[in-house]
């Protein structure tokens, strides 16, 4: 792996900084997640969604994991099991931007497969819930 400059360690820094950041907002926050208006208690969730000292760590090796697959052209897929670290990988996705893709991946699926809802035909292959 090539060294990393000053610069390179700068930007996985701020991307990092920037993850952990979303994984927060998804973790505590039910609004003003980007605080366009001051934090107020009315704005964090009364019960939480997920664990906050597992999403650095997920947040570190994904930014990680990105350098390497651009400077090696890696084909790599990074999977984490289910649970208190989704807010981490949410967080990666929207940031490079595949979080997007799938959300409309995934409400096209479920266009399509509602058209099985009616009958007994396929329903076994559209199981998305």
């Amino acid at each position: 792996m090539a060294k990393l400059t000053n610069q390179d360690l700068n930007k996985i820094i701020r991307y990092w900084y920037a993850a952990n950041y979303l994984s927060v907002g998804q973790i505590y926050l039910k609004e003003n997640a980007l605080l366009h208006e001051p934090l107020t208690a009315e704005h964090i969730k009364p019960r939480l969604l997920g664990h906050f000292g597992t999403t650095p760590g997920l947040n570190l090796v994904y930014v990680h994991l990105n350098r390497l697959i651009k400077e090696r052209d890696v084909n790599a897929i990074f999977i984490a099991g289910p649970g208190h670290g989704g807010p981490a990988l949410i967080a990666n996705t929207y940031l490079e931007g595949t979080y997007s893709e799938s959300i409309r991946m995934y409400r096209r699926m479920r266009r399509e497969c509602s058209a099985f809802s009616d009958n007994s035909h396929g329903r076994e292959e559209c199981q998305v819930t």
